[in-house]
């Protein structure tokens, strides 16, 4: 991969911390170390905010929903904490709560999510002027609820009962699924149960197959996972920031002060070789929108970039499983081809992203 487009991919920037919460009773249930439930509980505890927009996941009738709220309390926080890989309304259902509220608030959310509350601001100055800081994950894309849709009630199916609680990801690494039943069950799964799908682009959402932006550019801070052997040594799982402007080095410069944060500054490079696979694919729209030609599927290209064959059959890997996604005919066939089958395909897709 050319060294020149690395800054490209990660966007300006200020600084970079390698984090974690202090205390482990959080951590026991965050995806990532709880740095950004930290960051957000020790800005609330110094009144710069009165509250924070995140996002929760419910269960209705055994079917698993991703829930905006605004948190005023630490006990709210952590009802947020941990992964949620299913599509959220933020366009609607958030922006009305963030509308809607009348303190100091911060904003979590995806970089497109980020990029939709930038462009309300812009034209609206009281709604700007109430949004302290807004933390964006790191984002490789986002997937419609046909997935977890056929996860679960083959869970429901094991577990002889009707689901209750249900978790994407928690825990060390890669941690854990885990879903827990009305019988008092509880089944507990690698998280490649359902990221094997994930991560293959099945049921991705379309407007992702145009999107460019893997960090959260419009962010104060960006936050993801290191992915490096480095990181996977230690015994406690970090949380990679990046601090983009002086709002978000004063709301680290807070939880560090607090001693409720470990945050250690590190060079750039750590941050982006922890996400040097994913994020590259993702700013290369210009390969999707070539390959989307090949297999007939129009891709708006948001961002130009160069590409090789490399790139393009990465592409080309990507839009054909989200093609065969959505056929309502053939779809079903994704789930009975035998998962060592699929993972071959995922070790295929990762080892080209590797040698790209």
């Amino acid at each position: 991969m050319r060294k020149d487009i690395i800054p490209k991919i990660i966007g300006a920037y200020r600084c970079a911390y390698a984090c974690y919460s202090n205390d482990s009773s959080l951590r026991q249930f965050s995806a990532s170390g709880g740095g950004v439930t930290t960051l957000l509980i020790s800005a609330l505890k110094k009144k710069k905010i009165d509250g924070a927009l995140v996002c929760r996941t419910v269960i209705e009738k055994g079917k698993v929903f991703p829930v905006f709220y605004i948190a005023k309390t630490a006990d709210d926080f952590l009802l947020s904490m941990g992964s949620k890989y299913v599509q959220a309304d933020f366009n609607g259902q958030a922006m009305r709560l963030i509308e809607s509220y009348k303190g100091k608030l911060a904003v979590v959310g995806l970089p497109c999510n980020l990029m939709v509350l930038r462009k309300r601001c812009d034209n609206n100055p009281e709604l700007k002027k109430k949004i302290k800081f807004t933390i964006a994950l790191f984002c490789g894309h986002g997937t419609t609820r046909e997935l977890i849709d056929t996860i679960t009630p083959r869970l429901e199916n094991e577990a002889g009962s009707v689901l209750t609680d249900f978790s994407f990801r928690t825990g060390h690494w890669r941690g854990v699924l885990s879903g827990r039943f009305a019988n008092g069950k509880e089944i507990v799964k690698k998280t490649s149960y359902y990221n094997l799908y994930q991560n293959l682009y099945f049921f991705a959402e379309k407007k992702c197959l145009s999107c460019y932006d893997h960090f959260g550019y419009l962010a104060d801070i960006s936050a993801g996972d290191i992915w490096t052997s480095e990181y996977k040594k230690k015994d406690i799982k970090h949380t990679g920031l990046i601090i983009r402007t002086i709002a978000g080095e004063q709301i680290i410069s807070i939880a560090k002060e607090s001693k409720m944060l470990f945050a250690e500054e590190v060079m750039i490079d750590k941050i982006f070789s922890g996400q040097k696979r994913v994020a590259p694919t993702h700013y290369n729209v210009s390969a999707r929108k070539f390959a989307g030609k090949i297999l007939g599927i129009s891709i708006s290209e948001t961002n130009k970039s160069r590409f090789n064959m490399v790139d393009l059959l990465i592409a080309l890997i990507i839009l054909a499983n989200w093609k065969w996604s959505q056929s309502n005919r053939l779809s079903k066939l994704i789930f009975y081809t035998p998962r060592i089958i699929l993972k071959i395909f995922l070790y295929l897709l990762k080892g080209l992203e590797t040698v790209r």
